[in-house]
């Protein structure tokens, strides 16, 4: 389960040393030797002018036109560092109460992703910064067993409800915890410690219905649904070097979902040659790319199935509203 992590300490750590610490000193892919380094964000954590500093640069930044470290609507990032063998960040979440009324009562908690269950597609070990903190329940279920279809049963194992106050420290497996938070009784801020691994956000990630134990949905805003959004633009503007491109896509690619949508995208270009093409992907190795080829071949006879796995794939042009504002990531990561 996603562990909560004791490590009571006095100890203040500065952005820059913390950052230094873990470059040099965690092993970011293994879960154990995150867990290990615990103290040090709690350290981090304890730098009551950690924040303080952030914003009255991003005051200094607005005073003289410049840019701000904004992530989305509740994030801003603090740092990170970028190797040939490690990415990580760290990043400030803000988690408001919420409004009384029914509609702007919906909307905050869209913004602020409450009670909106998620996995995640790598590491990341919270600590919680000012406030109270937000309640979260905790989930688990075994990934490899997930098709992926929105809608598709999954078996989510409640694991406990537990708090995020100030000192407390977090660590969530990826793809396998699932959380979702609740609004906080008062404004709270938490630090994350973000650990980006290519072969680990190649995964999908998921929105759950944890009552119903189905996914709920596909989050636009992961990485591997991102680049995604590009390709599925393509088959509604896209053009005869477009389908080329596509093709080599759907041959070559290494995520099944990103072949996919290069079928998708080609199936909506029409280009002479497409079956042959579908044809050619109707045996795949791979279940979802083959349950796609076959589908769309048949579409001429059964166009409503091929409209519905449009839609349990999520193959439809979406972006979510956190994907609006990411410039301060890349600022970051140097």
């Amino acid at each position: 389960m996603a562990l909560s992590i004791a490590c009571p300490n006095d100890a203040v750590m500065s952005i820059e040393d913390y950052l230094e610490y873990v470059l040099d000193e965690v092993d970011v892919s293994d879960i154990d030797a995150i867990a290990a380094s615990a103290p040090a964000l709690q350290s981090l954590g304890n730098n009551r002018d950690l924040v303080a500093d952030i914003f009255n640069q991003n005051l200094k930044n607005f005073l003289a036109g410049g840019r701000t470290t904004q992530y989305s609507p509740q994030s801003f990032v603090i740092g990170g560092k970028r190797t040939d063998k490690k990415m990580f960040f760290v990043r400030g979440n803000v988690w408001c109460p919420i409004a009384q009324q029914a509609a702007m009562r919906a909307l905050e908690e869209r913004v602020f992703s409450y009670h909106i269950a998620h996995d995640h597609n790598f590491h990341f070990m919270t600590v919680g910064y000012y406030g109270p903190g937000y309640e979260t329940d905790i989930y688990e279920y075994d990934h490899a067993k997930v098709q992926g279809y929105v809608d598709e049963p999954v078996e989510l194992r409640f694991l406990e409800r537990t708090g995020l106050p100030r000192g407390k420290v977090m660590l969530y497996r990826p793809s396998v915890d699932v959380h979702l938070q609740l609004p906080p009784a008062e404004l709270s801020i938490s630090l994350n410690l973000m650990v980006l691994e290519p072969q680990l956000q190649a995964r999908d990630q998921y929105f759950f219905d944890v009552d119903a134990g189905r996914i709920a949905g596909l989050p636009y805003s992961a990485a591997v649904f991102q680049r995604n959004t590009l390709i599925q633009l393509a088959g509604h503007i896209g053009n005869a070097r477009t389908a080329e491109l596509l093709h080599r896509l759907a041959a070559s690619d290494s995520n099944r979902r990103t072949r996919v949508a290069a079928l998708d995208s080609m199936v909506r270009l029409a280009p002479p040659g497409v079956e042959t093409v579908l044809c050619g992907h109707a045996d795949d190795a791979d279940t979802m790319v083959r349950t796609y080829a076959r589908t769309a071949l048949d579409a001429a006879e059964q166009p409503s199935a091929l409209a519905h796995l449009r839609g349990g794939l999520g193959l439809s042009y979406r972006q979510e509203v956190s994907t609006l504002a990411r410039k301060g990531l890349g600022e970051a990561l140097h």
